[in-house]
């Protein structure tokens, strides 16, 4: 019979996160610490690349022309742009000292749970132990913050409270792989960018930004279903997010991406670039879908 080697819990079928201990049933905990201090000096690209198509090609286009965009405004006034850049990350900086003045940061002490469980999601994306705060809030939602290595996650109240730990698993995956694939700081350095492009080019710099952004979410879903290992959790994490907690429960998902094929348009994936996420359904297909690749079962084996 399987159990725990942690905590030494018996199970029928060995759960990709032990419920009693919360950490990796089939890994000690000694072992996931010295793995995350090699990780803490390594570089985050390792551990193999699980990205949605074309989210390189989409940041390189929209590099180009932040490029383009910080040419003509060294034109018309040196250096401007890179004083919004510095601004950017002083402003970065003060959110930091925020996060740690006022919210709790989890570590064995405050939320050991989720501290363990967090060990556990970095160690199965081969990235250092972020530092992840909760924030009082009533709403469902998680972000990070942060440039290069200097990089934290943020969660709510609400959500800590109403999610399952695989959920939860989930979820700081979900963040852990935005900062692996270095999403948060390109996004730091093009947040200029957003003001910038209200003044020259209207929408299209937006636009262009947030077909790039689009993929990057189905990027880290990706990423967070890999640190979980169980489709079920992640597709009830994203029925949660997009339904509430009472209606995640009575939703049929499959039955959601056989309608959305049907009613699938090109003016229905236009709308989709004019929001900051992939709608809710088009996520849960793509997280089911890799679930069945060849490339996710791969990375499974090579982590396990």
């Amino acid at each position: 019979m399987p159990y725990c080697v942690n905590c030494g819990k018996d199970y029928a079928k060995q759960p990709s996160i032990c419920m009693n201990c919360f950490l990796d049933p089939a890994i000690l905990e000694a072992r996931v610490d010295q793995k995350l201090h090699q990780l803490a000096f390594s570089n985050f690209g390792s551990g193999g690349d699980f990205s949605y198509f074309g989210e390189r090609t989409s940041l390189a286009l929209s590099v180009t022309i932040l490029a383009i965009l910080a040419f003509i405004i060294g034109t018309i006034s040196f250096g401007l742009f890179f004083v919004m850049v510095g601004l950017a990350l002083v402003n970065l900086k003060i959110s930091n000292i925020r996060s740690r003045g006022s919210m709790i940061r989890l570590s064995p002490d405050n939320f050991p749970d989720l501290y363990r469980l967090m060990k556990v999601v970095c160690y199965r994306l081969k990235v250092p132990l972020l530092p992840v705060y909760i924030h009082q809030a009533q709403e469902y939602n998680a972000h990070t913050q942060g440039f290069l290595r200097d990089a934290w996650v943020v969660l709510n109240s609400e959500l800590v409270e109403d999610f399952t730990p695989l959920e939860l698993a989930f979820v700081l995956g979900h963040e852990a792989a935005h900062v692996k694939r270095r999403h948060t700081t390109w996004l730091t350095l093009m947040s200029p960018a957003s003001n910038i492009s209200a003044a020259l080019v209207s929408g299209i710099v937006r636009a262009v930004f947030n077909f790039w952004s689009l993929k990057c979410e189905h990027t880290a879903d990706r990423g967070g279903l890999l640190a979980v290992r169980d489709l079920d959790a992640a597709i009830s994490t994203l029925l949660k997010l997009a339904a509430g907690l009472q209606m995640a429960a009575k939703t049929d998902w499959k039955k959601l991406i056989e309608e959305h094929e049907e009613k699938d348009s090109l003016l229905l994936k236009a709308s989709e670039l004019l929001g900051t996420h992939p709608f809710p359904v088009r996520r849960i297909k793509e997280i089911y879908e890799f679930s069945r690749s060849e490339k996710y079962r791969s990375m499974l084996r090579d982590r396990q």
